[in-house]
C-alpha cells in the first residue's frame, strides 16, 4: 500500500473566479414537484428543503474555454491491484481507479479539465466519481480544496482521509480511502453536532464509459423516472413517476436499461424498498468488462443518467469533454429515493456508511438477455468479488478507525473548521483536525470577529471576501455594528434575510447605509424588494450603479443589465452596455444576456457575433441560448430579402427546428 502526491499533466482551463456579490437562497425551500404515477410511501418528503441554495459560498461563475497545458495536485493511493488518483484541490474528486491486474481503466476519465455551469457554484466538470453533501446539486466543493491526511490503521497500513466543515448545513464530514485488495472502499461519517436537526443530501457520482451495448444494473427493477417534459427547461416544474425496467412510459418502445436506447437526457432512480441487501449498482459491456458499486444498506438508493442520444445530449457530452473520443453515463447512490426527496438529519448524530467499487471480467451472456435474469446473475457475479458478509465487514474495520486523527496532512482545506472550533470550542468531532496553518484572509476577517468582537470596515466599493449566515454569529455582528461599522451591518443583514427574517434585513441595510452611504446595501434592498416593489427595486439598484461610477464591478453590471431586461428597458439597456469599459463587455455572461437585448432592438449584427462565439456558461436546462438561433435564422432571412424580421417568420424557424448541433444545448427536442 502507497501514499503519494503527484501532478496531473492535462489540457484545459481551470482558471476560475467568484462572484462577490451574496447570492440568496430560494425564498421557497420546498420544491412544488408533481408526482403524478409516484406510489402513496414515495411522496414523503417529496421535494423537501431542495430549493437553490448556494450561502454562505459565492458562485464560481468565471472561467473560460481556451485551452493550456495544467499541472493539477493529485493524491494517489495504490497497491498491487488497484491505483485511486484524487484531486484535492477540487473536492477530492476520484478521477481515475486503474486496474492493475485487468490493465484498463474502471472509470470514465475525461481527458480534458473543462470548467462548464453545472454545479450549485456553477463551475463543475465531468469524470470520475464526485462526492455530494449537504444541498441538491454538483456539491459546494466540487471545486474546493478539501483536506486530506494520510492515517495507519493497526497493522501499520496507510489510507487517506478527506475531510471538511460544511458550512451551508453547519456539518462535519470525511471519506476514509482504503485499498482492500481488488476493492476501494470508502468509508463516509456525516456528523451533526448541533442541537438541532438540519437537512441534510448525499449523492455519489459515478462517470462510467458509455457504449452501445452498455448496460445498467442495479438490485430492483423497481424506479422512479423523471418525466420527460420535466426536462424542458431549467426552472420547470419537475415531474416524476414509478415505473418497472425495462420498459418504462417515457421510452415505452425500447429497453431504458441501455442508455445508447434513450434519446433525450433522462434520469431514472431504483428503489430497493426492503433496505437489507442489493444495495449495489453496476455496468456491463459488450467485451464482458464489468463496472460495479456496493454499499452497506444505509446507502440505499441508486440512479442512472444519461445525456441520451438526440443533438443536445450529444452537443453536451463534447462541450463537457472536448475532442473526447469517448462520453459518459452517470451512475449514482445516495441516502434518499430520488434527488430531489429530502432528508432529515437528527440533531447530535452521526451517519456512516461504506461504499465499495471495483471491476471484473465476465463471459455471462445472459446479461444481455432477459433483465430480471441478468440482475440476478450479475448479483451472483458481485458477491463472488464482495459478498454482503464482506460488506458488513469492511463497515465495521473502517468505523473502528473513523476516529483516529491523522498523522499527516497532505493537503489543506477552507480553514472555516478552525473558526467553528473558535466559535464553539470542543464542538470538533474526533478525527477532524484543522490546522491554523490553513487560515486565509477570508477567515481573518471572522477569527477577528470571534476574539476581538471587532469587523473593520471595507473600502464601500469593495465586495467582501467572504460570507456567514450562520445564526450563531448574530450577537458578535450585533455587538461590531453598535460601533458604528457599516460592513456589520451589512453582514447582518446578509444574515436575516438568507433566514427568512426580512424586516430585520431591511433594517439592518438601511443601518449600514445612513452609516455609510455603499453599493452593496443598495443592491440587497434591490433584491428584497424586486418581487413586490420593482419600482423600488429599481431605485436601489440605480443608486447603487450612479455609487459605483464607471468602477462597478462585473458582477453588479450583470444584475443591472438583468433588472434592464425584466422591465424591458431595452434601449436604456443597450446603450449602457455600449458605454462599459471593454473589460466588462467582453465578459461572456454579459455578451449572452445582451443577446436578448439585441433580439428585441433588432441588432443583427451583435447577434450574428454572439453566434460566431463558443460560451462556456450556458446552464444546464437553459433553452434560451438554443433557441435563439431561431431569431438569428429568421433575421438573416428578412436581411437577405430587405426585409423587416416578423413574428410569423421567428415561428417558422421554430416550426422547422433546425438548430446547428454546436448551438443545440437542449435536454429534450420539444
Amino acid at each position: 500500500m502507497e501514499v503519494n502526491v503527484g501532478i496531473l499533466n492535462i489540457l484545459g482551463n481551470n482558471d476560475i473566479a467568484e462572484n462577490g456579490l451574496p447570492k440568496f437562497r430560494a425564498k421557497v425551500q420546498d420544491k412544488k414537484l408533481i408526482d403524478t404515477g409516484l406510489l402513496e410511501e414515495e411522496k414523503h418528503l417529496y421535494g423537501y428543503q431542495t430549493g437553490d441554495r448556494f450561502l454562505p459560498y459565492k458562485l464560481q461563475d468565471v472561467y473560460g474555454r481556451k485551452q493550456d497545458n495544467l499541472e493539477i495536485k493529485t493524491i494517489i493511493l495504490e497497491n498491487e491491484y488497484l491505483k485511486a488518483t484524487f484531486l484535492p484541490e477540487y473536492g477530492m474528486r476520484l478521477y481515475s481507479l486503474y486496474s492493475k491486474w485487468e490493465k484498463r481503466e474502471l472509470l470514465y476519465v475525461n481527458d480534458v479539465f473543462q470548467m462548464a455551469n453545472l454545479g450549485i457554484r456553477q463551475a463543475w466538470f465531468s469524470g470520475g466519481i464526485e462526492w455530494n453533501i449537504g444541498q441538491l446539486g454538483h456539491t459546494f466543493s466540487t471545486c474546493d480544496d478539501l483536506y486530506v491526511g494520510v492515517c495507519k490503521d493497526d497493522t501499520d497500513k496507510e489510507f487517506i482521509r478527506a475531510y471538511e466543515y460544511e458550512r451551508c448545513k453547519g456539518v462535519y464530514w470525511s471519506i476514509d480511502f482504503h485499498l482492500k485488495e481488488k476493492n476501494l472502499v470508502a468509508y463516509v461519517r456525516i456528523v451533526n453536532p448541533k442541537k438541532e436537526e438540519v437537512p441534510m443530501y448525499w449523492w455519489s457520482n459515478i462517470a462510467v464509459r458509455e457504449e452501445k451495448k452498455a448496460r445498467i444494473f442495479s438490485g430492483t427493477d423497481e424506479v422512479i423516472y423523471i418525466r420527460t417534459s420535466s426536462n424542458e427547461s431549467q426552472n420547470a416544474v419537475k415531474g416524476m413517476s414509478h415505473g418497472k425496467l425495462p420498459i418504462i412510459d417515457e421510452i415505452p418502445d425500447k429497453d431504458a436499461t441501455y442508455p445508447a436506447n434513450i434519446d433525450f437526457s433522462s434520469e431514472y432512480f431504483f428503489q430497493n424498498k426492503n433496505m437489507l441487501d442489493q444495495t449495489w449498482e453496476a455496468v456491463t459491456y459488450n467485451d464482458g468488462n464489468v463496472f460495479y458499486e456496493r454499499s452497506s444498506k444505509e446507502l440505499n438508493y441508486r440512479k442512472m443518467f444519461c445525456w441520451g442520444m438526440h443533438n443536445g445530449g450529444k452537443r453536451w457530452k463534447e462541450y463537457l469533454s472536448p475532442n473526447s473520443k469517448e462520453s459518459y453515463v452517470e451512475i449514482q447512490a445516495g441516502l434518499a429515493p430520488t434527488q430531489v426527496h429530502g432528508l432529515i438529519m437528527p440533531a447530535n448524530t452521526q451517519w456512516d456508511f461504506v461504499q465499495i467499487f471495483g471491476g471484473f471480467h465476465t463471459d455471462n451472456c445472459n446479461l444481455y438477455k432477459e433483465y430480471l435474469l441478468g440482475k440476478d446473475e450479475l448479483y451472483g457475479e458481485i458477491q463472488s468479488q464482495i459478498n454482503d458478509k464482506m460488506v458488513d465487514q469492511y463497515h465495521t474495520e473502517c468505523k473502528q478507525y473513523g476516529e483516529i486523527n491523522p498523522i499527516k496532512t497532505l493537503h489543506d482545506g477552507s480553514g472555516y473548521g478552525v473558526i467553528e472550533e473558535k466559535l464553539h470550542p470542543g464542538i470538533t468531532p474526533k478525527g477532524f483536525v484543522f490546522s491554523e496553518n490553513s487560515l486565509t484572509g477570508e477567515n481573518i476577517l471572522w477569527l477577528n470577529l470571534i476574539v476581538n468582537g471587532q469587523m473593520v470596515d471595507i473600502d464601500p466599493l469593495s465586495l467582501p471576501q467572504s460570507y456567514i449566515v450562520d445564526m450563531a454569529y448574530e450577537d458578535l455582528l450585533k455587538k461590531a455594528a453598535e460601533k458604528n461599522s457599516y460592513t456589520a451591518c451589512n453582514h447582518l443583514g446578509i444574515m436575516y434575510y438568507e433566514n427568512d427574517m426580512d424586516e430585520r434585513a431591511i433594517e439592518y441595510f438601511k443601518k449600514s447605509l445612513e452609516i455609510k452611504e455603499n453599493p452593496l446595501s443598495l443592491r440587497n434592498l434591490h433584491v428584497i424588494f424586486r418581487d413586490t416593489d420593482i419600482q423600488k427595486a429599481c431605485d436601489y439598484m440605480e443608486r447603487a450603479m450612479l455609487l459605483l461610477g464607471e468602477s462597478a464591478q462585473r458582477e453588479y453590471v450583470e444584475e443591472y443589465i438583468d433588472l434592464l431586461i425584466a422591465t424591458e428597458q431595452y434601449e436604456t439597456c443597450w446603450s449602457y452596455y455600449c458605454n462599459t469599459p471593454t473589460h466588462i463587455s467582453e465578459v461572456e455572461r454579459i455578451q449572452v444576456q445582451m443577446i436578448d437585448v439585441a433580439i428585441h432592438l433588432q441588432k443583427v449584427e451583435y447577434i450574428v457575433d454572439m453566434y460566431k462565439k463558443e460560451f462556456s456558461i450556458i446552464r444546464e436546462g437553459e433553452r434560451g441560448y438554443s433557441e435563439g438561433y431561431f431569431v438569428y435564422q429568421a433575421f438573416l432571412h428578412a436581411q437577405a430579402l430587405g426585409e423587416q424580421i416578423t413574428d410569423e417568420l421567428i415561428s417558422y424557424y421554430r416550426t422547422k427546428n433546425d438548430i446547428p448541433v454546436e448551438f443545440d444545448f437542449r435536454l429534450t427536442v420539444k
